[in-house]
């Protein structure tokens, strides 16, 4: 399928932000589910790879629905960064989305910020 007509790439934004040189900020809106949840994974191995990001910061205040396979990928994500001794945050929206990180425990061992700003605040 041609990349103009892939509803994935229309169903999932995602923007890539580096507010400073071992920091990026990788946003997602929308539903991210079994069918947008790989291009997520996709996106953030890619910023991965760059050599010495420190910080990860997946913005999803604009995201307004996850499944497991979206909370696969934050894990995935989680993992990655403790593997490089990282700082890893989530900034979220004040509903629903939190109550679902509660109810699987993943708020537990998640680093989740109100706000963008707040998961810029702290470094590693």
């Amino acid at each position: 399928m041609n990349d103009d007509t892939d509803p994935v790439a229309i169903d999932l934004p995602i923007g890539v932000e580096r507010p400073s040189n071992g920091c990026r900020v990788v946003s997602a809106g929308g539903e991210i589910d079994a069918h947008t949840a790989p291009r997520l994974r996709e996106r953030i191995h890619e910023v991965l790879a760059e050599q010495g990001i420190h910080h990860l910061v997946i913005d999803l205040s604009g995201a307004t629905f996850l499944d497991s396979s979206a909370l696969g990928v934050l894990v995935g994500a989680l993992k990655r960064m403790r593997e490089l001794d990282g700082r890893f945050d989530i900034v979220l929206p004040t509903a629903p989305l939190p109550r679902i990180l509660g109810i699987t425990w993943l708020d537990l061992c998640l680093g989740l910020q109100r706000t963008r700003a707040e998961a810029l605040s702290a470094s590693v």
